[in-house]
């Protein structure tokens, strides 16, 4: 027997978590307004470099190293940032 995928019960459990558990955004702390563009900038790059690598084939293997490259300055300029700080 296979096992489900979406047990009839997983829709609501899904509501009551997000509809009976509210709380209030946390304010973030003075330390993350720095960290945060450097780190979605390494993020960003990390996950482009990533997505370029499935790329497949001879006539996509141009496309795939410019976008790994362009990805990799991005990913550097976001560790400057940080080393910077």
């Amino acid at each position: 027997m296979e096992p489900e995928i979406c047990p009839p019960w997983w829709p609501s459990l899904i509501w009551w978590l997000l509809h009976h558990h509210p709380h209030e955004p946390e304010p973030e702390p003075e330390w993350w307004k720095w960290l945060r563009e450097p780190m979605e900038e390494i993020l960003v790059a990390l996950s482009t470099y990533a997505q370029a690598q499935t790329f497949a084939g001879a006539e996509h293997e141009e496309l795939r190293k410019q976008v790994q490259t362009a990805a990799m300055e991005r990913l550097n300029r976001g560790v400057e940032q940080l080393a910077s700080r």
